[in-house]
């Protein structure tokens, strides 16, 4: 959602009563910016053409905006935390965990194709690696790891 479009929304007959302060108004872009990429992933993945769920991307903008939120940082924690625990598996997988090694096959998508569709989607390929990597100085073992993976997957 868009901030003017909110604005706009506001200054409408309907609202017209309502006194909104800077401090609400700095709450509400805060609002915006941190859930534009949940809106984004949500249009893209209601169609046919997209493979990938964007949840690299949501979780390297989450983690900034743990560091940078100032009204919103409760509601930053607990989307971060229910992303991590819903998509553990993909996160495991990719290296992405900050608690690697305590995963399971049992954990939820710990399926090795959802980790070949992020590879194979165009749009990620490894780019991905570079910012989402936790261990910066890992980044090429994790690429060599996601390539061996990749080809023994294709080779069965």
């Amino acid at each position: 959602m868009d901030c003017n479009a909110l604005a706009e929304v506001c200054d409408s007959q309907e609202f017209s009563h309502a006194l909104v302060t800077r401090h609400e108004w700095g709450q509400l872009a805060e609002l915006c910016k941190i859930l534009e990429p949940f809106a984004e992933a949500t249009n893209l993945t209601q169609g046919d053409e997209s493979v990938t769920v964007m949840l690299l991307d949501i979780n390297s903008h989450l983690w900034k905006w743990e560091d940078d939120a100032r009204f919103c940082k409760p509601l930053v924690s607990a989307l971060h935390t229910s992303l991590e625990r819903r998509f553990r598996g993909i996160f495991v997988n990719c290296e992405i965990d900050e608690n690697q090694g305590s995963g399971s096959h049992q954990e939820p998508f710990a399926e090795k194709l959802y980790l070949v569709a992020a590879v194979l989607d165009p749009q990620y390929m490894l780019h991905w690696v570079d910012a989402d990597v936790v261990v910066a100085w890992e980044t090429d073992r994790v690429r060599k790891n996601l390539k061996h993976t990749l080809t023994g997957m294709l080779n069965q």
